[in-house]
């Protein structure tokens, strides 16, 4: 983050062993609610993310509607990395 440090605690609220986990947080004036599931299906396994961002605020519902696209790359990115490091375990 531009060289500067960042701190975010996460709280895992729901956990279910090789089925998901719900992970909170909140930041910036936002709380934000992650669901990864993992789910096999034919001959893989799929791995989803629904994140959702309830802003406390409205700096935080602008500022939310400001970076939208660039925490959806970063995500998707962040997927793609844990699907090559899955695939080439």
């Amino acid at each position: 983050m531009n060289k500067r440090k960042a701190i975010t605690t996460l709280e895992v609220t729901e956990f279910i062993d090789n089925e998901r986990i719900r992970i909170l947080s909140i930041a910036g004036g936002t709380t934000w609610d992650s669901l990864f599931i993992v789910k096999q299906e034919e001959n893989h396994v799929k791995l989803t993310l629904e994140m959702e961002a309830r802003p406390h605020n409205i700096f935080a519902r602008i500022m939310n509607s400001f970076i939208k696209n660039m925490l959806q790359n970063a995500l998707n990115n962040d997927l793609k990395s844990v699907k090559e490091y899955c695939e080439n375990k």
